[in-house]
């Protein structure tokens, strides 16, 4: 468990996983929140539970929002997954710069994914809120249930994640 996770336990236990995020944020003053984890973990579920206690004061960027077709259903291009992550980063320099709380709903599994955005604000304004399996079983689950890739895609991120150096983490477990 993590020092955050602990310390939350022991002085708040009834908190939902949004409202440490939130609580964070608010006593930290963040203004990104980096979500980490492979398809299927929960990270977009996270998200909105979050925009919606923050409300107005945040937006959520997504690479999955390029791939969302009007009537619902989702259709990943490998093709246009440049041009989804430029996107989120245009849209979270926005976010930053309007004073919003910019919630960055991708894998962010490697260092290099996130680069840009640690690049946007100071180490002190960013969380990563790593939302991992905890092993190969619950990865399993987590895999056969992400609508977005391969279950094989979601196993190799969940073992590849990369740990973020130099700012404040959150470890939390998957949405069951």
């Amino acid at each position: 468990m993590s020092s955050l996770n602990a310390i939350f336990a022991s002085v708040e236990p009834s908190l939902t996983n949004a409202e440490r995020i939130v609580k964070i944020v608010h006593a930290r003053r963040l203004q990104v929140v980096l979500l980490q984890g492979p398809p299927g973990c929960g990270k977009s579920t996270v998200a909105r539970e979050v925009a919606n206690l923050l409300g107005k004061d945040c937006i959520i960027v997504s690479a999955d929002h390029a791939f969302e077709r009007k009537d619902g259903t989702f259709k990943f291009d490998a093709d246009r997954l440049p041009d989804a992550h430029g996107r989120c980063q245009s849209d979270a320099r926005k976010g930053i710069s309007d004073g919003k709380v910019v919630l960055v709903d991708n894998t962010n599994i490697k260092v290099n994914h996130v680069k840009p955005y640690l690049a946007m604000v100071v180490p002190s304004r960013i969380i990563v809120v790593r939302i991992s399996p905890i092993n190969e079983a619950q990865a399993h689950k987590c895999a056969t249930r992400g609508i977005h890739a391969p279950a094989a895609y979601s196993i190799r991120t969940w073992k590849d994640m990369e740990t973020i150096p130099g700012v404040l983490h959150l470890n939390l477990n998957p949405v069951m």
